[in-house]
């Protein structure tokens, strides 16, 4: 009985994980440096082929590269795809035309769309309070992210 549960299991794991990168293939679709979703059948994943290198292999040092993924990974977050592999340097690409691509989408998520992106530095959070009581506790609806300066050697280590 437990040897049909696995066999089960590892049926069912590879599918799912090709059906979220479909999905994710799917919802990215015309995006420039991602693949693009050619056809699921629900066991098979066929897509297009990124020429180029990936970063390990690649040494990208222009400054353009780098703002162009991370322009990219910006637009992978409005369409409410999360990567969750993007440590994975085999998971970035170089383009033959210097430009970044992104690829294996299998433990992507979905979430909700996003229609326009906060800035990371320098901006405050959005508050909002109830119309019935202008004293009541303010809600946050958007949250900057401010990185901390970088430690020096004069810098307190905490």
């Amino acid at each position: 009985m437990a040897r049909a549960a696995i066999a089960r299991a590892d049926d069912i794991e590879p599918a799912r994980l090709a059906a979220r990168e479909a999905s994710a293939l799917k919802t990215l679709a015309g995006i420039p440096g991602v693949p693009a979703l050619l056809a699921f059948d629900g066991r098979v994943l066929r897509r297009t082929f990124l020429p180029g290198r990936p970063l390990h292999e690649a040494t990208p040092r222009s400054p353009r590269y780098f703002r162009q993924a991370l322009r990219l990974l910006r637009l992978l977050h409005r369409a409410g795809i999360g990567h969750n592999d993007l440590a994975k340097e085999a998971n970035w690409h170089e383009g033959l035309d210097g430009g970044p691509g992104i690829i294996d989408f299998q433990i992507a998520t979905r979430t909700r769309r996003r229609t326009s992106s906060p800035s990371v530095l320098g901006s405050s959070p959005k508050v909002r309070t109830s119309p019935a009581s202008a004293e009541s506790a303010p809600v946050i609806t958007r949250m900057a992210v401010v990185l901390p300066a970088p430690l020096g050697p004069s810098s307190p280590v905490m």
